[in-house]
């Protein structure tokens, strides 16, 4: 009888610290999605502020940027949360530079395209 006891016990403990790992588990993911988060926008933000012009219309200088594009390349490694909406925005930003490689900016301020004449139709 003592040996069903120990498995009743055994059992019932194992359920009660599945249980409780799980919910260890689900908490460190929200905190790895949440950082990963915070990070994302910090880096947008900084970028965003530096491409805004001053009060007076000069350019800032555009520092930071590799910061951001380490994230964009690392991100789904780090993505262990599986977090779909930073995903997205992440697959956004990502579109964005590839457009932005495509595409240069002249001194006077006018887009280029990049590469051969009439290849974008």
């Amino acid at each position: 009888m003592n040996h069903d006891r120990v498995q009743a016990v055994s059992g019932k403990l194992f359920v009660r610290e599945q249980a409780m790992a799980r919910v260890e588990w689900n908490e460190m993911l929200e905190e790895i999605r949440d950082g990963l988060r915070l990070t994302f926008k910090e880096l947008v933000d900084a970028l965003v502020d530096k491409l805004t012009p001053r009060p007076d219309g000069t350019k800032k200088k555009l520092v930071g940027v590799d910061r951001l594009l380490e994230f964009l390349d690392t991100f789904t490694k780090k993505d262990v949360a599986d977090d779909e909406q930073l995903r997205t925005l992440v697959e956004e930003v990502r579109g964005f530079r590839a457009r932005r490689e495509s595409v240069s900016v002249t001194r006077d301020g006018r887009c280029r395209r990049n590469g051969r004449r009439g290849r974008d139709g």
